[in-house]
Order: C-alpha cells, then sequence, then structure tokens
C-alpha cells in the first residue's frame, strides 16, 4: 500500500551509517596497528567506491540512484575511522570533542528526514483522534500525491495556517494521506474541515482503504468511496465510521489498520482550489 512501507525506508537510511562504520572499522583493525594513514585512505576509497557502485546498480533494478544513501554511507566510513584509529582515540580531549562534534553535525544533516518522521510519528501518536491539523508541525509530511500543497496563511483567527491544495487537469489528481494513525476502532465519525474558495460548488471524492486492500487486490469494491459536493465556503465533510467498515462489497474494512485517506478529483476542465484545516475522529457516545 502506498506509504506503508515508509518506515521501512527511514529505517534503512539510517542503517547506512553503521553498516559501513562497522566495516571500515572492521578493515582497520585487520591491519598491522598502528595503520599508515596511506592504508586508512585506500580503504576509505575503496568503500566509497562500492557505495557508488550500488546505487549505480540499484537504476538497474528499478530503485534510483541516492545521493543522501552515498552521503550516509560516507559517514558511517567517517565513523569507522574515528573509531578504529588509534591516533584519533589519542587526540586530546579538546580536539577529539571537536571531531565528535562534526560528525554528530553532519550524520544530523544527512538523517534529517528520518528526524522529522520519527518526531511526527511520536506526536501523531498524542494528537491522536485528531488525524491532521494544519497548525501542527511539519503538516506537509503526511502527504503524497499528484496535486500541488503549500502551506498559507489563515485570515480566520481559529487557525494559524491552512494548506492549500490545487487539483489539475489530470485523469486523477489526488492528496493522499499516506502516514496515518491506523486504529479507528471506538469511534463514530470521519470529519474533514475543507474551504472551497470559489463562488460555485466544488466536487471531491474521498477513498479510504485498510492495509489489506492491496494483498485483494486494490479494486474499487473493496474500499470506501465517496463523492461530496463542496458549498462555497467551509464545509465539514462527515462519514459514519460504520459506513467504511461495511464499504468492501465481500468483506468488513479492518479498522484497527487503516492504511489510506486519499481526497481527489476526476477529469476536472480546469484547476481547482481548496484549503484544508483539519481531519479528526469523533468518538462514539
Amino acid at each position: 500500500a502506498p506509504g506503508s512501507t515508509l518506515w521501512l525506508e527511514r529505517t534503512w537510511d539510517v542503517g547506512h551509517i553503521p553498516l559501513f562504520a562497522i566495516w571500515m572499522a572492521t578493515l582497520l583493525l585487520r591491519l598491522p596497528q598502528p595503520p599508515a594513514l596511506s592504508a586508512i585512505v585506500i580503504r576509505a576509497l575503496l568503500l566509497a567506491s562500492i557505495a557508488v557502485s550500488i546505487e549505480f546498480i540499484q537504476r538497474r533494478t528499478g530503485r534510483s540512484f541516492s545521493t543522501l544513501d552515498i552521503y550516509l554511507d560516507v559517514c558511517g566510513i567517517a565513523v569507522g575511522v574515528r573509531l578504529a584509529w588509534p591516533a584519533l582515540r589519542a587526540l586530546r580531549a579538546g580536539r577529539r570533542h571537536v571531531l565528535d562534534l562534526v560528525l554528530v553535525a553532519l550524520i544530523a544533516y544527512g538523517l534529517k528526514d528520518a528526524g522529522m518522521y520519527l518526531f511526527d510519528r511520536v506526536y501523531m501518536s498524542g494528537q491522536f483522534p485528531q488525524l491532521w491539523s494544519a497548525d501542527q508541525p511539519l503538516p506537509q509530511l503526511r502527504f503524497a500525491g499528484s496535486a500541488k500543497t503549500r502551506m498559507v496563511a489563515d485570515k480566520d483567527a481559529t487557525s494559524k495556517r491552512l494548506l492549500e491544495v490545487t487539483y489539475d487537469q489530470q485523469d486523477y489528481s489526488s492528496l493522499d494521506m499516506v502516514v496515518i494513525s491506523e486504529d479507528w476502532r471506538g469511534y463514530s465519525s470521519l470529519n474533514i474541515r475543507v474551504m472551497n474558495p470559489a463562488a460555485k460548488l466544488s466536487r471531491i471524492i474521498c477513498r479510504i482503504h485498510d492495509l489489506a486492500h492491496y494483498a485483494n487486490g486494490g479494486n474499487f469494491n473493496d474500499r470506501f468511496n465517496r463523492e461530496f459536493l463542496l458549498d462555497p465556503g467551509w464545509n465539514t465533510l462527515t462519514v459514519a465510521l460504520e459506513d467504511i467498515e461495511k464499504a468492501p462489497v465481500q468483506r468488513e474494512m479492518q479498522m484497527n489498520h487503516i492504511g489510506n485517506l486519499n481526497c481527489f478529483t476526476q477529469h476536472l476542465a480546469a484547476p481547482e482550489r481548496v484549503y484544508f484545516r483539519e481531519i479528526w475522529l469523533d468518538k462514539k457516545p
């Protein structure tokens, strides 16, 4: 399912550093001690060339060439040198601390995406049953899709920001919430606060599926779909979770494993713009 492996991608990013650090430290520890600087440089360049070669190989396996992966690999090589080269361990405390701070700063820069994802996951658990808000930190992080998005100031005093979504004229222009709290059991309805700035009705379609949806073939009749007409101004779209649970034709949706919420348009004659403020669940009385 879209977004279902995002946690693995972020974890994989982190793994580049210890993997290459272990390889570099192992190579250095197998040398006569203390190792010569030339031997260290040769082995560091060897591992760096392996890192680059891996990325070229990935281009032939359906994956993309990632300069970030190479950067993290080089950070791992530097960590391995720092840990396994006796000359660095023997530096005076002040110089050693400066070197360590530089390494930490370089690693933190490379892992900023993973750090933001981890922060948002922790924030999301405390935010529930609010699924998303334009006022939260990193409000665009949970979305993907073909529609263009940006954060804008809200003139209404009840909120500081809004997510501006511009749907274009593709067959399907989508705002895809791929990072989402999975367990909706014990709640009665899903609510989406959205504003239509146009002077006419605007049409939007919302679809919801669980993690089993794509394992079942990803068919139209195996998920929830509903069309909404947005009046000019603010709208609250409300869906009973019972309707979502019963939406698949041949089974019940797994309400403790919700995987995706997608609001999209079809075959627009011209681009249309809407503004999202908040998405939340209401508790059963």
